[in-house]
């Protein structure tokens, strides 16, 4: 090759450097893309943990309704 400073792809860096790099961005990527899941999922089970609360409640509130209704019975 010419030589100068012009760096076509692979010319300035070997191939394992290239290698080297691209798993490391492919590692931080993942690490950040779980990061990400694992909050989302930490936030979906906080939000679902307190709609499953409700609803226990609301069972509650209609097994008591019930329960009166055939005493009246």
């Amino acid at each position: 090759s010419g030589g100068g400073m012009r760096m076509p792809y692979g010319s300035g860096i070997t191939v394992g450097g290239w290698i080297s790099i691209v798993l490391g961005i492919v590692i931080l990527a993942v690490m950040v893309f779980g990061l990400l899941q694992a909050m989302k999922l930490m936030n979906a089970i906080n939000a679902n943990l307190s709609e499953v609360r409700n609803e226990i409640d609301r069972m509650k509130e209609d097994v008591e309704e019930i329960r009166k209704k055939l005493e009246e019975v």
